[in-house]
């Protein structure tokens, strides 16, 4: 990795940096701001982890006219080989965080019964709960807390919490 302040004081004195074959897995965009002249920065042979945590800085080298072929993905799986030009923005993205803060729940025959789910990631997952037979059940979105609200509880059924982007499953 490369400290972020590495560039901060060259100014105007840098016009190109080749960073080839550097085993860079990630940068930060800001790093290169200082470089007011920089009019070339070659990337290619690293292997790029292209996630949401590089999202910012290949979005800043392909809108700066920076990029140069053939800086590609090396992970996930499903980009590698890609070409970062060649990859939508929303591809860049982090696996969800599903968190379910009571994994079981006793209640009342006939009580209502409120499930939880929170889901985290980049870009913001969409999810959905499903009774684990297939039936759906109804459920509410609020910002990043999946919610399943139950007027009847089926004894004995397993609910379950799917993050819609990636069939991430967290079952209840």
């Amino acid at each position: 990795m490369i400290d972020r302040k590495t560039f901060s004081n060259l100014g105007n004195s840098v016009e190109g940096i080749n960073l080839n074959h550097n085993l860079l897995r990630g940068l930060r965009e800001g790093m290169f701001h200082p470089l007011m002249n920089l009019k070339s920065l070659s990337l290619h042979s690293n292997p790029w982890a292209c996630d949401c945590r590089l999202r910012t800085f290949r979005d800043w080298v392909v809108a700066s006219g920076l990029y140069t072929y053939p800086t590609v993905c090396s992970e996930p799986e499903r980009l590698a080989g890609r070409q970062w030009d060649d990859v939508e923005k929303t591809d860049f993205a982090c696996k969800p965080e599903i968190r379910v803060p009571q994994s079981v729940v006793f209640s009342q025959p006939g009580a209502n019964v409120t499930l939880s789910c929170f889901i985290v990631g980049s870009p913001i997952p969409d999810a959905k709960w499903v009774l684990k037979v297939g039936v759906k059940a109804n459920s509410c979105c609020m910002s990043k807390l999946i919610m399943l609200l139950l007027a009847f509880v089926m004894p004995k059924y397993l609910y379950v919490c799917i993050d819609l982007s990636i069939w991430h499953i967290y079952e209840i």
